[in-house]
């Protein structure tokens, strides 16, 4: 499968993600495990979106009074666990990045 995820022009052809294991690595090997995880999540969060889960958590804020800090934190999370949804679909049905 065609992967919608950016390649870098410094590493090496793609891989499979569930190939990846820690004692394989050395440290240009820990760079690009680091490189392959972090890349799809910075990819999918750079993508703009409606962020509906933000307006629900800011009008659940108006309604309930929460204090602002934690309706930014929860916002944060939420959208961290939703963003990772797509890598996991990924890992599980061995797309290539």
């Amino acid at each position: 499968p065609r992967s919608i995820y950016p390649q870098a022009s410094s590493c090496r052809p793609p891989i499979s993600v569930g190939s990846l294991h820690p004692s394989r690595t050395c440290l240009h090997g820990q760079r690009r495990i680091e490189y392959v995880l972090l890349e799809p999540y910075k990819f999918i969060i750079s993508k703009p979106g409606k962020e509906i889960r933000y307006l629900l958590i800011k009008a659940f804020n108006s309604w309930l009074e929460v204090p602002r800090a934690q309706p930014d934190v929860i916002s944060q999370v939420v959208r961290m666990l939703h963003s990772t949804s797509p890598m996991v679909d990924d890992i599980e049905d061995g797309t290539q990045l």
